[in-house]
């Protein structure tokens, strides 16, 4: 089995000056002034890009608390905002039902206009659902 020789060994760093050496020398008198102007720029480009910058950090912000519900509240006046406030979102929940029937049953409707068997449908969902909750794993409360 051959083994492969390293790429290094193929690098002669003696041909890379040589023509570099050419190249320099053939570029007349201005050869100094392209050089300098080389040096110059990339020196500036590795000032300008490793320049330290120093900065002042930032303020810490202030913190607003803000209680939503007033300190010297009872607990009668507490009571009762908890009952407001579950009214309100019974009703919400009432009214999210009423559409999501409507909503059903404009389905029925176009499904029945349609030629679709919309209580066969019904049926199966219902029997995927069920089963689809008996496959699910109930989580520890």
């Amino acid at each position: 089995m051959k083994l492969r020789r390293s790429y290094m060994q193929h690098i002669n760093p003696r041909g890379a000056i040589s023509d570099f050496r050419d190249v320099f020398r053939q570029a007349g008198k201005n050869r100094w002034r392209i050089a300098i102007a080389a040096m110059a720029i990339t020196g500036t480009l590795f000032w300008t890009l490793t320049k330290d910058t120093w900065r002042i950090p930032p303020a810490k912000p202030q913190i607003t608390y803000i209680n939503s519900f007033p300190l010297d509240r009872t607990p009668e006046e507490s009571k009762a905002f908890i009952d407001k406030n579950q009214k309100l979102k019974d009703k919400v929940e009432a009214r999210e039902r009423e559409i999501a029937e409507e909503s059903k049953a404009i389905y029925r409707k176009l499904g029945e206009i349609s030629g679709m068997d919309v209580k066969k449908i019904e049926r199966e969902a219902k029997e995927a659902e069920a089963a689809r909750k008996q496959q699910a794993p109930v989580a520890p409360r």
